[in-house]
């Protein structure tokens, strides 16, 4: 910045970062960070959840849709894998059938 105030045509840009122009408020995955102390299996399921939420886009979520979504993603994730392993126990089964014959 020549002028050192922002124009229409410069952009005022903070490098110190103690000084950031982000506004930093209270975000939702503030509650989703998984703890690091306690029991261990616990804590590793909640990273396993954490990276979940995280992988997915669902930390953007609030609590009430995160659980709609679920509600509705969950039966047909569940109706696919029924399906697929149904699907593969016939095939292989069929499979083995042809080749005894």
């Amino acid at each position: 910045l020549e002028s050192g105030k922002p124009g229409p045509n410069n952009i005022a840009i903070s490098i110190n970062p103690l000084k950031s122009n982000m506004a930093l408020t209270k975000t939702n995955t503030d509650a989703l960070c998984p703890p690091t102390t306690g029991n261990p299996i616990v804590v590793w399921a909640k990273k396993m959840k954490y990276r979940y939420y995280l992988w997915t886009g669902l930390y953007m979520l609030e609590t009430h849709e995160r659980l709609a979504f679920h509600v509705v993603v969950g039966p047909i994730v569940v109706a696919f894998c029924l399906y697929a392993s149904v699907f593969v126990r016939g095939f292989t089964s069929g499979w083995a059938n042809v080749s005894m014959e």
